[in-house]
């Protein structure tokens, strides 16, 4: 019927324009990971979450680690937990200078990386140069072509330098390298560095060359400005999206506080309309989620070093400096200032006694917690109910019933040591012994316990940048 066919290309019709506006609308994001930084293994979990909660498609990284001995960085473990994530990149840049007490073999080498759900079709490296006395680390920029919705888009991934004369030379480079090698579409994110008093090097980003009024002195100097000038303009996506506020990512730290805006997302003009633009990543949100969490990992932490310290390693525990208010002890920071930091083996609370310690007390817990469940199961087979009064009245006779069998299985012996004794003052006197084992954790175990509870505030952060997101429609 002529009827049918109008409906169905109306169908296919709404269909295709769906699919179109899903296609051309992308959330990108930038984040700087912060290394391995207190508990890694708990943070990794808040971003993977924060990256399916935000729905977002491509995302920027900066101070990723990686081992040395091989290929495998924390982007890898972030992408085992999030496979929609199909196209990675990670390129390490540098060996990490390790913290003045040394630092455990593994995540020697930091560099910059991407996760997507857009397909990456090719990639390169650009070195930019370093001249800086102040600044000593390597820096690059990640190029990646990404295809959305039939549109090739080039990302540009930075981590600029602290050193502002050093900013104003590699932004000099980027602008060289887009204009040799940019698509009509292009978009630079990252960890700009930038101060809020000195926004010039991302003002010639943005403006696509280094205009006369620019402080970018080097380029007055030497005449450079036309080698570098594109003709493509840029927009900040959170100063088009909210002209008002400042939009602070750093530092995500009880002090000094938020003070700057280091994480930029530019847009150029003629690639995509900004729809929205979002800060993640708060301290009190993730402690709330997280807070066991962090305590557990400390736990653990203490105990593989008493390991180590057991197993005769000696050494730094920690792949990280602490900061000027926390010390490395066993593989955990502790609060007290910056010059108690210990190597093993020699760390008190977590020496090679305090392994031994540990394993008796877990041996000995189990054992009767052991008892305990076999009692209890033994104990209710019988009954029917779950009444009181009928499981104390009828206990002697089962218990003493069961006694013959018990002797022809002498492990039960084992099993319930107190074989002789009603069964539930066998459960009561047991939970005791738990209670008891608990009391003698607190004392024999005090140094230790009294490090794990010692946390500093800045470990209840995911990073010490917000995680800057951005929705954008591609024209």
């Amino acid at each position: 019927m002529p009827w049918m066919k109008k409906i169905n290309i109306f169908i296919l019709f709404c269909v295709f324009v769906i699919v179109n506006c899903k296609a051309s609308r992308v959330t990108i994001a930038t984040y700087n990971l912060w290394n391995v930084m207190f508990n890694w293994e708990v943070r990794k979990q808040y971003v993977a979450n924060k990256l399916l909660q935000l729905d977002v498609d491509f995302i920027a990284f900066q101070e990723v680690r990686s081992h040395q001995s091989s290929s495998w960085s924390q982007l890898h473990e972030l992408q085992h937990m999030l496979p929609t994530y199909k196209w990675l990149l990670y390129q390490p840049v540098q060996k990490v200078i390790p913290p003045k007490y040394g630092a455990p073999i593994g995540w020697e080498m930091e560099g910059m990386g991407i996760l997507s759900r857009l397909p990456i079709t090719s990639h390169t490296l650009q070195s930019l140069v370093q001249k800086s006395r102040l600044d000593r680390n390597k820096r690059v920029v990640l190029h990646a072509n990404v295809q959305s919705g039939g549109k090739s888009v080039t990302v540009s991934v930075v981590h600029l330098s602290s050193d502002r004369s050093q900013q104003c030379d590699n932004v000099a480079q980027i602008l060289y390298q887009l204009k040799q090698h940019s698509t009509s579409c292009s978009i630079i994110l990252g960890d700009f560095n930038t101060y809020t008093n000195y926004e010039w090097p991302v003002l010639a980003l943005k403006a696509g060359k280094f205009s006369i009024t620019n402080k970018c002195s080097t380029f007055h100097q030497h005449g450079h400005r036309n080698q570098v000038e594109i003709d493509e303009t840029y927009i900040d996506v959170w100063t088009q999206a909210y002209p008002t506020d400042k939009g602070y990512t750093f530092s995500n730290m009880p002090e000094p506080g938020f003070e700057s805006r280091p994480d930029r997302i530019l847009v150029s003009h003629n690639c995509a309309v900004v729809l929205n633009a979002q800060l993640a990543g708060v301290g009190s949100e993730y402690k709330n989620q997280f807070e066991n969490q962090i305590l557990w990992n400390r736990y653990w932490s203490l105990f593989k070093s008493a390991k180590s310290s057991y197993y005769a390693y000696s050494g730094s525990s920690c792949y990280f400096d602490c900061g000027p208010h926390a010390s490395c002890r066993c593989g955990i920071c502790v609060a007290g200032g910056d010059k108690n930091d210990c190597l093993l083996p020699n760390c008190s609370e977590c020496s090679s006694t305090v392994f031994r310690k540990i394993i008796t007390l877990a041996i000995v817990t189990l054992y009767i917690i052991f008892n305990i469940f076999y009692t209890i199961i033994n104990f209710i087979k019988p009954f029917k109910t779950w009444n009181l009064g009928n499981l104390v009245q009828k206990n002697q006779k089962y218990f003493y019933s069961k006694e013959k069998k018990m002797c022809r299985n002498w492990w039960m012996y084992f099993c319930l040591c107190f074989y002789r004794i009603p069964i539930i003052f066998m459960i009561i006197l047991n939970l005791c012994f738990v209670i008891g084992i608990y009391v003698l954790c607190l004392n024999i175990l005090n140094d230790s316990l009294s490090s794990i509870n010692a946390i500093i505030q800045e470990e209840f952060n995911p990073s010490d940048h917000l995680m800057l997101i951005s929705q954008l429609k591609l024209v």
